[in-house]
């Protein structure tokens, strides 16, 4: 490969181990893996004695994790017990968002004379040292370290040029995992949050084809297995599919061996964040029961009774004029008992009232209004 002082020739097989490492990074299960292919392949790219990759805690400077090759574990221990926060190249690479090289901020010389290297650098003669950020949206989230006794291979220019490059590459491949991992641990706090709901819930991604069912459901299921015939649930679920906010509800009926009925009520709602993702309430109900669900006791006592008849239909999927129509109101009427509803629970959507009705969602208990009596007073508001 070229060298070069003051600038980079345009080199193919550089070019074409940037983009191998890139393809290697991108196939990393883990930030673990991540840094080991990294070591694995940097130094086809940039060659130095030493390399590290250091992953930060979230919000500090402090390493989460660190790889590295070239260097004793003294040395490690070293520049994290006295090195890392006298180094004006971390200082300078962390502040400025930019690859820092000590022979671009001082001279030999210069560096030599600082307390960093007797405590630290001295013990490899590292007379070189390069560090590139890793920048995960506007946050330095590691760095990537280059340290040797010589002047780099591609010059200074040159092996900053590069060492922006893996920067680049690496910063990309390190958000990827950790936006992953962040999703990953959600996924795991929703499902462990509604395994202990008694309510059925099943929640099906379309985006990644999985589908969850927490413990209600799951015993729920069991039971519409034993009596269904292959395929009825899933036919029950498509049509109850939801196409927009609103809710979509399903209803169908089984007969047990003793020839009592089973009536299997699926209501669904599209998350209004994640449009992919559809939450579907299971009911199983015997004989006659009602399919309504009762409303949680801190909901329905800060309801008027025609409030909670409204919330119930809508549970049931009707629309403003089918419930109007069903309780005999006019649709604005219908509205205006909904904005009491939503004003009373925090909500702000059919979606979110639904979620409330069933016992996993938001919101908050209505609030109960207060009058007072004082002593030879009227109660407030009333008249004398």
């Amino acid at each position: 490969m070229p060298t070069a002082s003051h600038g980079l020739a345009v080199d193919v097989d550089l070019l074409g181990e940037l983009s191998r490492l890139g393809r290697e990074l991108g196939e990393a299960a883990d930030v673990a893996e991540l840094e080991r292919t990294y070591l694995d392949g940097v130094a086809r790219v940039l060659p130095f004695r030493a390399h590290g990759v250091y992953v930060f805690e979230d919000g500090r400077h402090r390493p989460a994790s660190l790889a590295a090759r070239g260097v004793s574990d003294y040395f490690l221990s070293r520049y994290e017990d006295r090195g890392r926060f006298q180094d004006p190249v971390f200082e300078t690479a962390v502040t400025s968002g930019e690859p820092a090289l000590n022979r671009a901020l001082m001279s030999e010389h210069a560096w030599r004379g600082l307390p960093v290297w007797d405590e630290v650098f001295a013990l490899h003669d590292m007379t070189t040292l390069l560090q590139v950020p890793l920048i995960d949206g506007n946050h330095v989230v590691g760095t990537l370290n280059f340290g040797d006794r010589e002047e780099p291979q591609y010059g200074r220019h040159g092996s900053l040029a590069i060492a922006d490059s893996l920067g680049r590459i690496v910063g990309l491949s390190l958000a990827s995992l950790r936006a992953y991992e962040r999703t990953a641990r959600q996924r795991h706090t929703l499902a462990a949050a509604l395994d202990v709901c008694d309510r059925a819930v099943i929640v099906t991604d379309l985006a990644s084809g999985d589908r969850h069912s927490n413990a209600a459901a799951r015993e729920a299921l069991e039971r519409i297995d034993a009596l269904a015939p292959a395929g009825w649930l899933e036919d029950l679920m498509a049509e109850a599919r939801a196409v927009d906010s609103s809710v979509r509800t399903a209803e169908g009926q089984l007969t047990g061996p003793d020839g009592a009925a089973l009536r299997v009520v699926v209501r669904t709602i599209v998350d209004p964040v994640d449009p992919s993702v559809i939450v579907s309430f299971l009911a199983v109900y015997e004989g006659t029961e009602d399919r309504t669900p009762e409303l949680p006791g801190e909901v329905a006592a800060g309801l008027t009774a025609r409030e909670r008849d409204v919330v119930r239909l809508v549970v049931d999927g009707l629309h403003d004029h089918e419930i109007a129509e069903r309780l005999v109101l006019s649709p604005h009427t219908v509205k205006g008992y909904l904005k009491q509803i939503y004003r009373k629970l925090g909500l702000d959507s059919r979606v979110g009232l639904v979620r409330v009705a069933f016992g996993v969602g938001g919101g908050r208990p209505p609030r109960r209004r207060m009058t007072t009596r004082r002593a030879g007073r009227s109660p407030v508001g009333a008249r004398r």
